[in-house]
């Protein structure tokens, strides 16, 4: 377990599973998903039920669900990951073949990853680098505007 002091103003503890919390390690109760969503519980249950939101069962029945699935699915659906990120330490800048690897949600097969020039360049703006290189070479089968990855990372680096 995990004391944290929350941005939503509610000290909360957080389920961890490991001694030494890492971002992927931290889970979060439907309650507590349900408050960084601004939703209710039963919203959050919803999107579980539904297989939009991944979560996994404890043995006594109850649903935990990874904060960095939380925030994969927050950045889909184009809610802010602020407060989540602040009480986690949640996230940091990482390739688009990490990133999908931890949320599921590639548009492509993940096996494809090791031969795609990006991973091989260790590119950290796939989506800069897939208009200067032969498409062959990307094995994203998506377009870039509609990738969630894009999404979540491209604000970044405008700054």
């Amino acid at each position: 377990m995990l004391n944290l002091p929350s941005s939503t103003g509610f000290s909360e503890t957080i389920v961890v599973t490991t001694k030494n919390p890492t971002p992927d390690r931290i889970a979060l109760t439907t309650s507590q998903a349900a408050e960084y969503c601004f939703v209710s519980q039963g919203t959050i249950l919803n999107w579980i039920k539904s297989g939009k939101l991944p979560c996994q069962r404890t043995a006594g029945g109850q649903n935990r669900i990874r904060a960095e699935q939380l925030r994969a699915f927050m950045v889909e659906q184009g809610m802010s990951t602020e407060a989540l990120d602040t009480d986690c330490h949640l996230w940091r800048r990482c390739f688009c073949w990490e990133y999908f690897a931890r949320s599921g949600k590639h548009a492509g097969r993940a096996s494809d990853c090791a031969s795609c020039i990006v991973r091989q360049s260790r590119a950290m703006n796939c989506y800069e680098l897939r208009n200067h290189v032969d498409h062959s070479k990307v094995h994203c089968a998506g377009s870039c505007d509609q990738c969630a990855y894009k999404r979540a990372f491209a604000e970044e680096t405008v700054a």
